[in-house]
């Protein structure tokens, strides 16, 4: 397809042949449908270019329109790596049909609208953008590099803000203060030539330091280990340093910040038998805490890739441009699309990162953005103010961190560690065990896999990690769901034992069992009819499961979702999700009653521990009111493991 050809529209704006058709087939569009209708069409695609590099080539010679392509799929990319890929993209840029902003209007009445941009090449890249039409957002055009100085000296004047004005900050930052700094830090000196040094933190003053939250990647070349210890204690030179550690040290430097606390190289990663990583690793609420600010790169999933560089998405200016009649905006990312889409909200390491510091400077392609308890701020449009951050629950804090990845399997309480000491501050008289609060069992026990865990979800480790009742026992990087609402029982479980790794209470475990009192049943009732997972069918707005009207006692199994249902009949029903794949035999079965749903549990007969049980699976809302009054129901005392 030749795009080579330039027109002028009637508003003497240079588009391309492609881009003039596009609008052409936009008016036959819009004008062919009532205006009611419009949002009600199906999904409608017009492929402009055949992949991304004929796009660029059309944005050089000056297509108005192919340029605020380019950057709207540009800004879509939070990582290098995904650029990477679009360069690569041998799929089409295809545009979608406009779209009202509010499908309450129609386009009569209220022009104003969107359009999708999309490149799609399954599996490696599904990418879609946003272009506005008729609404013109206040975004402010962003520095060509990071390296810019301006950059520098936005970023520089929201630390002064925050410390000199943000007496919300201030406050809290004297409350949660913790008194001393991390075990080393980086010396950056005070000039920009001085060599860098490992230095043992002073113990008598708090000094400014700078934290940095970044991406490992598959490796670290640079890291502190016994063998290389002396070395960085005696001073290296920035050229020792690469990618996003080198960065860092320079960014730290325009900050005027002469401390840098970076993990590979404040905790001794190797060569000590795991001492000094098992002691610093759960203080990380003391490191995070401390910190002047966090440095939080979102752009690379590798430690190799630099983040002090030329902006893409900049690379060409925008110019004016409109599109039937309307101009295009382009309104910048937000730190919500930034942290939903960045590799680094993906790591479970760095969601503590995130929450246990004062202030964050996020870095990413789009911009720098800013995060502090009082305000958000961004280098794109500092007239949007989101207020995003908050005290989550602990609810909340483990749905988040447990979809997050990790490396190896037996960090899953460790990373959480840090986020556990300062909950564990705000009440003295809770008590923390394998990932759930005492004060908040059993109802924290009534949590559900999204979908079933298949082998090759587990990662391979020989440590013991959690209990079965625990979410730290699902493998990192799976969802989990808690009850919407559950109250906190005032009976405690009868007895907790818990046998733990080293000496902190919050940190990894070798064992953990709770013995709690409560009535149980057998799952599947003498007399009960096994029948064939049942097709929903609509009534309403709602779907219904016709063997619910039976009236004996029926039970079904979805081997594929993992989800067993049991039913008496008469709209009474208990559907139970799997934890684990394959399908446990479900005979012999006991379900332990919590609230108003229950843990499915097994003997287990491998445990040290008498009379012990698993869990399997839960039911976290049950439908059948008299689940638990049946004749083979009775009260009991059950030890979980």
């Amino acid at each position: 397809m030749n795009h080579s050809k330039l027109s002028l529209n009637p508003r003497l704006e240079v588009i391309c042949n492609v881009c003039a058709k596009f609008e052409r087939e936009c008016n036959i569009y819009l004008t062919s449908r009532s205006p009611e209708n419009v949002h009600k069409t199906p999904d409608w695609y017009f492929k402009v270019h055949d992949n991304f590099t004929d796009l660029q080539k059309c944005a050089r010679k000056g297509c108005a329109l192919c340029i605020v392509l380019r950057k709207a799929l540009l800004q879509g990319c939070l990582s290098k790596e995904s650029l990477t890929q679009l360069d690569k993209c041998k799929a089409p840029v295809e545009l979608s049909r406009p779209t009202p902003l509010n499908e309450n209007n129609t386009l009569r009445w209220d022009p104003r609208f969107h359009i999708d941009v999309k490149v799609t090449e399954q599996p490696r890249l599904e990418l879609v953008a946003r272009i506005f039409l008729g609404r013109t957002p206040n975004v402010r055009q962003i520095a060509l590099n990071a390296r810019d100085k301006a950059v520098f000296t936005l970023a520089k004047q929201w630390i002064h803000r925050c410390t000199e004005h943000h007496h919300r900050c201030t406050e809290r930052m004297e409350i949660e203060h913790y008194g001393n700094n991390p075990a080393r830090l980086l010396d950056l000196g005070i000039h920009s030539s001085s060599r860098v040094k490992l230095v043992t933190s002073p113990t008598n003053r708090l000094e400014p330091y700078a934290a940095l939250s970044y991406c490992w990647g598959k490796f670290e070349n640079n890291k502190t280990t016994m063998d290389s210890i002396d070395e960085y204690r005696n001073g290296v030179d920035l050229a020792r340093f690469g990618g996003t550690l080198h960065d860092a040290i320079v960014l730290t430097r325009q900050l005027e910040i002469r401390y840098l606390w970076i993990d590979a190289l404040c905790i001794i990663q190797a060569g000590d038998g795991g001492k000094d990583f098992a002691r610093e690793s759960v203080r990380m609420h003391k490191v995070y805490g401390n910190a002047l600010v966090t440095v939080s790169i979102c752009s690379s999933d590798s430690s190799e890739t630099n983040f002090l560089v030329a902006r893409e998405s900049e690379g060409m200016k925008t110019r004016r441009c409109s599109l039937l009649g309307y101009k295009i905006s382009l309104p910048g990312k937000t730190i919500k699309q930034i942290r939903a889409g960045c590799p680094l909200m993906s790591r479970g390491w760095t969601f503590q990162e995130e929450l246990l510091s004062p202030r964050v400077l996020y870095w990413s392609n789009q911009g720098i953005f800013w995060a502090c308890w009082t305000e958000q701020d961004s280098e794109n449009d500092p007239s949007r103010k989101e207020t995003w951050r908050s005290d989550p629950t602990w609810k909340t804090i483990v749905e988040d961190y447990a979809a997050r990845d990790l490396t190896k399997a037996e960090d899953r309480l460790t990373a959480l560690s840090g986020v556990a000491s300062r909950h564990a501050q705000s009440d003295l008289t809770d008590r923390y065990v394998a990932g759930h609060w005492l004060k908040s069992l059993p109802p924290s026990l009534l949590w559900t896999v999204t979908k079933p865990i298949q082998q090759t979800d587990c990662l391979s480790t020989e440590q013991y990690i959690a209990p079965s009742w625990s979410w730290a026992s699902i493998p990192p990087g799976m969802q989990i769901k808690f009850p919407e609402v559950y109250s906190r029982t005032p009976d405690p479980p009868v007895r907790m034992k818990v046998v733990l790794h080293g000496t902190d209470p919050i940190g990894p475990i070798k064992s953990a069992s709770i013995t709690l009192k409560n009535v149980t049943r057998p799952l599947l009732l003498p007399g009960v009819e096994q029948i064939p997972w049942p097709e929903a069918v609509e009534d309403g707005n709602k779907e219904i499961y016709p063997s619910l009207f039976l009236s004996r006692l029926t039970y079904s199994v979805d081997a594929v979702k993992g989800t067993v249902m049991v039913s008496a009949g008469k709209r009474q029903w208990a559907i139970i999700k799997i934890d684990r794949m394959p399908m446990p035999d479900l005979q012999n079965t006991v379900c332990f009653r919590i609230e108003k749903g229950f843990l499915l549990l097994k003997q287990d007969h491998l445990s040290s521990v008498e009379n012990s049980f698993s869990r399997l699976g839960c039911c976290s809302h049950t439908e059948w009111e008299g689940f638990f009054k049946v004749e083979e129901a009775v009260q009991s005392e059950v030890i979980l493991v």
